[in-house]
């Protein structure tokens, strides 16, 4: 039986599951763009979860809640910096309590400062 060109090319267009979302699947369903994912990608503020041999890029739905704490961060005046610095260094903790709306991402962003100010201070390479 021969198949209809149509579901030659839907065949094709498919993602398998384990993969993800390509980049413009994720920019789509996060309401940003493609150009300003390659960004976050390039300054290491939201990177794909995988990358295969042909470069596509893919991400999680689990990602999207980043893309929501950068909008928020950006809507509170923190610059991509400052998004990228309450990412990396977050505790799991205080993530959550971000995720569930408990603590604003300023105060978040200013324990964060308080505690690598610290650190510093101590003379603790860690921070």
């Amino acid at each position: 039986m021969k198949e209809s060109t149509s579901e030659k090319k839907s065949e094709t267009n498919e993602i398998p599951e384990e993969e993800g979302l390509s980049i413009t699947e994720f920019a789509k369903l996060s309401r940003t763009n493609r150009s300003t994912l390659l960004y976050y990608d390039r300054i290491g503020l939201l990177s794909p979860v995988s990358r295969k041999d042909n470069t596509y890029r893919y991400y999680s739905y689990a990602q999207m809640y980043i893309v929501n704490l950068i909008r928020t961060g950006q809507a509170l005046g923190l610059s991509l910096d400052k998004i990228k610095y309450l990412r990396n260094e977050a505790s799991p903790e205080l993530v959550d309590e971000l995720r569930r709306g408990e603590i604003p991402v300023k105060t978040a962003y200013k324990r964060l400062a308080r505690k690598k100010a610290l650190l510093d201070r101590a003379g603790d390479p860690v921070g």
